[in-house]
């Protein structure tokens, strides 16, 4: 009887012992199977990270290969961002012209724009339309967007010739836009083409700063240095890009109105940039005709607010800009004249001129007898006075006009000045 009690605890014992074992191996495989979740899951974790952040990889396989992918995909980012570009996209400088300690520095690391332009040269177009982001005007307080639309004409010959040329850069009036280079590209062409005349390329650029206000292409706390866009981004981006003549004495500027006064603007403020000068309509004032000039502006509220944005910025004022109300007062006076080193101080600019005794070659300014804005006339009138007393060598030509771009003005004015500007520069 003991004997049977001893076989059947025996028999217990074992059948207690397998079925421990058998839970230990389920138990195993349970927790292996959650090992595996968890190695899985770090697998995902890992690749998200890796998709977001470019930081280390979890897996085996991506340790032992990254040493080796690394040239390979640096050298496939580099084929993507073009030869001209670095491997870096610097996609959050969203820039065009990198800025560095010297404003010369330029580096073009967009892509996108180089491709867009690279495109539109392959299939040989005349007048090319791009956006090009601006780094300098990306610092602007008003809410300006940074890309601006450059509107670039190519002469008859671009396409058939190995030629270099010189170039014209074309400044709108406010409210207005670049377009006016492609919109009289047909007569470009044709007067280029014409005896005595020559071909040269043609570069319209964008100066609208946010909503209905512009820049005056001058720099602004408030607005951005467009000044230090124009000559140390479009230039070098055009020169860079375009078969250019790229020294001064193949330069020019010419613009109309607002753009008028940034042609010479620029060109009195850097004339080893830009030699060569045609203003039309531009804004000039005597330091005496501001109440005059004021009477004609009252009412125009995106021309005070963008005036005074750029020549008295404000940030703290509601306007972003300081306006006066030309009572007299010290405070007001000292407001009146910011709004003075705009159109006006303009023997002082011209003093400046010379004192970089870097002469320009050719200045012409022509302007209407009855422009609206009655003080320009004056203006221009009293420029001429200035630079001749000064030796300055330069030609007036008043028109019978309003504040318009007269009929013709490319074929009579704006093609043959240039031609004649060109004389003597090596293409």
């Amino acid at each position: 009887m003991s004997k049977i009690y001893i076989l059947a605890a025996g028999l217990l014992l074992s059948l207690c012992l397998v079925g421990c074992a058998g839970n230990k191996d389920e138990n195993d495989i349970a927790a292996n199977k959650g090992t595996d979740k968890k190695e899985d899951n770090k697998k995902v974790i890992s690749e998200e990270s890796n998709a977001e952040t470019n930081a280390d990889t979890n897996t085996d396989t991506n340790e032992e290969t990254a040493a080796e992918n690394n040239a390979e995909t640096t050298a496939e980012n580099n084929e993507e961002t073009t030869a001209e570009t670095t491997a870096e996209t610097n996609e959050e400088s969203n820039a065009v012209g990198k800025n560095e300690d010297n404003k010369d520095a330029i580096e073009i690391v967009r892509a996108d724009e180089l491709k867009e332009l690279e495109k539109a040269k392959q299939n040989q177009v005349q007048c090319i339309s791009i956006s090009f982001t601006s780094r300098l005007l990306s610092e602007a307080k008003d809410g300006s967007d940074p890309k601006k639309n450059i509107v670039i004409y190519l002469p008859p010959g671009y396409y058939t010739s190995e030629k270099s040329y010189p170039v014209v850069y074309w400044f709108h009036g406010f409210s207005e836009s670049p377009y006016f280079v492609s919109n009289n590209k047909n007569k470009f062409s044709s007067s280029m083409q014409e005896e005595g005349n020559s071909e040269f390329i043609v570069v319209g650029l964008d100066g609208k700063t946010t909503g209905s206000y512009f820049s005056f292409w001058s720099s602004s706390s408030v607005t951005g240095d467009w000044e230090g866009h124009v000559i140390n981004e479009i230039v070098p981006f055009i020169d860079a890009n375009f078969r250019t003549i790229a020294k001064a004495e193949a330069r020019g500027t010419a613009g109309f109105s607002m753009g008028g006064y940034a042609s010479i603007n620029l060109a009195f403020k850097y004339p080893d940039i830009f030699k060569n000068v045609l203003s039309l309509g531009p804004g000039l004032l005597r330091d005496d005709g501001l109440n005059e000039a004021y009477e004609t502006w009252k009412y125009d509220k995106p021309f005070l607010e963008a005036y005074a944005r750029t020549f008295a910025p404000n940030p703290e004022a509601e306007a972003l800009g300081d306006i006066p109300a030309l009572d007299g007062s010290e405070e007001d006076n000292a407001i009146c004249d910011k709004w003075l080193d705009g159109f006006g101080h303009v023997a002082e600019k011209v003093d400046n001129y010379l004192s970089l005794n870097s002469p320009l070659n050719k200045i012409t300014i022509i302007y209407g007898e009855k422009d609206y804005y009655t003080w320009i006339p004056k203006g221009c009138r009293l420029i001429d006075e200035i630079m001749t007393v000064k030796n300055i060598e330069h030609t007036m030509v008043p028109l019978q006009i309003g504040h318009n771009i007269p009929s013709g003005y490319v074929e009579e004015y704006f093609v043959p000045f240039f031609s004649e500007a060109w004389t003597g520069v090596e293409q």
